[in-house]
């Protein structure tokens, strides 16, 4: 999956690091010295950089997406998918080292969703993007940060055991999170147009019925010649699909 994105774009793997790292220097240089989290900080500060980067990079095509964003009804299968488990992979570093930076979990959970609702947003906003707006990707990015911030609190937890679970959000920082849910929200009902599906046409792992049902194909097919080892299924919109598999 990641080939076939990156494919022919090596030059947009290079500016994407480079500009992360440089970030990510910029933001542990502004902070203050002295302190034991400024390297997080600035890891933080990259990871943030490369997630944005890496989601909303215009793809070239010459096809612009329509200003929708497709709304699933069905909200276990973004963990069937290989795409929905990597959705939760990538953001599961910005609430790791937010949590570590910050020591502030609900506040890092918070920017998380937050972050993943803007994304998400001018994916579907901006159709040049050739990106495309899913409330799955919102719901796996968002579980994945999530994740990632409860795991940071663990780990400060172990470093000190009487770290603070809850820190009171300072007033400036409600109203930016509310002021930033509010624009994109705004952006979203004017520019976007919701298309509800009961599920989306992606590629999940087989069960075990079908797994069985395409190696008995197969074998009948080539005389046991052949072993399947990766088995999957592309549902289809009227509750059916197609099942395939590798050598």
């Amino acid at each position: 999956m990641l080939y076939a994105v990156f494919n022919g774009h090596g030059m947009f793997i290079v500016l994407a690091t480079l500009l992360s790292a440089t970030v990510g220097f910029v933001v542990y240089k502004q902070s203050p010295t002295g302190t034991e989290r400024r390297a997080l900080k600035g890891l933080f500060g990259a990871s943030v950089t490369a997630v944005v980067s890496l989601t909303l990079w215009s793809t070239g095509s010459p096809i612009q997406q329509p200003r929708v964003c497709v709304v699933n009804r069905d909200l276990i299968e973004p963990f069937t998918t290989d795409q929905g488990l990597l959705n939760a992979g990538l953001f599961l570093p910005v609430g790791l080292l937010g949590a570590l930076a910050t020591r502030k979990i609900i506040g890092t959970i918070a920017f998380g969703i937050v972050l993943t609702f803007a994304i998400e947003t001018l994916q579907g906003a901006l159709p040049f993007l050739g990106r495309g707006c899913d409330t799955s990707d919102l719901q796996m990015n968002s579980l994945g940060e999530a994740v990632g911030a409860l795991l940071g609190w663990l780990i400060t937890t172990v470093e000190k055991p009487r770290a603070a679970f809850l820190h009171p959000w300072r007033a400036r920082s409600v109203h930016t999170a509310v002021s930033a849910v509010a624009a994109f929200g705004l952006i979203w009902g004017l520019a976007v147009e919701p298309q509800p599906v009961d599920r989306t046409l992606g590629i999940g792992r087989a069960d075990s019925a079908q797994e069985e049902a395409l190696q008995a194909a197969v074998d009948d097919a080539f005389d046991g010649h052949y072993k399947v080892s990766r088995i999957e299924f592309a549902s289809g919109p009227d509750g059916t699909g197609t099942v395939t598999g590798s050598p």
